[in-house]
């Protein structure tokens, strides 16, 4: 009695899991593979674009730009010599 049950819960939790199919992925595939709704879908995506890229053009262009530069002075000498000579005052 525990045998027959136990392989049938088992098989039927294998096939219950290998047909699930979600809408969504039901819907992902057709998109892949139905070239009717893929020319549809880029065709909505092609107005869509050409919609902001007509905005754009009536906006006004912008263009800004900046440098800078930095200069170092080195006065670092190697030989630092002295008169041999000293004054004191009295």
């Amino acid at each position: 009695m525990k045998i027959p049950f136990l392989t049938s819960l088992i098989l039927f939790s294998l096939i219950r899991s290998v047909g699930a199919q979600d809408l969504l992925e039901t819907y992902h595939l057709a998109l892949k593979h139905d070239p009717q709704l893929r020319k549809a879908f880029f065709t909505q995506f092609s107005v869509a674009e050409s919609k902001s890229q007509s905005i754009a053009q009536m906006l006004p262009t912008l263009s800004a730009s900046a440098s800078s530069s930095r200069e170092r002075l080195s006065n670092k000498k190697d030989n630092f010599r002295t008169a041999g000579t000293q004054h004191f005052w009295n």
